[in-house]
């Protein structure tokens, strides 16, 4: 994702503005209204991604840390705002269903790990907007 400001998507942006200007007032205040609503039915779901470690307190679910280019930093989490190594434990995703949350162990690999979060997040998505998605495993054989 490029947040920079010379970048295609601000371009995009500048494009859709100033498309929406040339329109009346009216015009304009409905395609916001209906971009609006839009939004609102387009939920996203978020999936953490934690790691349950040994602490002086026993064992918790702590943040793991991602380093400047956005991967997991192997063995790496954050303990009371500070970055500490810890070799065991197990990664896991975390996201909520309503009011639940939900934890999934997703193994000792932090690539692997990371992959899967990406995975379930675009799953959980998908299902939330909609999607019919084909759990692993049962992927249509008849083409």
């Amino acid at each position: 994702m490029s947040c920079g400001i010379g970048g295609s998507r601000a371009i995009r942006s500048t494009v859709r503005i100033k498309t929406i200007a040339s329109h009346g007032a009216g015009e304009m205040a409905e395609w916001l209204k209906a971009h609006a609503w839009k939004a609102c039915l387009l939920e996203r779901v978020e999936i953490n991604l934690t790691k349950r470690v040994q602490t002086p307190h026993g064992w918790r679910y702590c943040t793991v840390a991602l380093s400047a280019n956005g991967r997991v930093k192997p063995d790496v989490v954050v303990v009371n705002d500070k970055q500490e190594t810890h070799k065991e434990g197990a990664y896991y995703l975390e996201w909520r269903e309503g009011s639940t949350r939900v934890r999934l162990s997703v193994g000792k690999d932090p690539a692997d790990a990371s992959a899967r979060r990406q995975r379930k997040e675009a799953e959980l998505n998908a299902v939330n907007n909609g999607v019919a998605v084909v759990p692993d495993g049962q992927k249509g054989t008849d083409r």
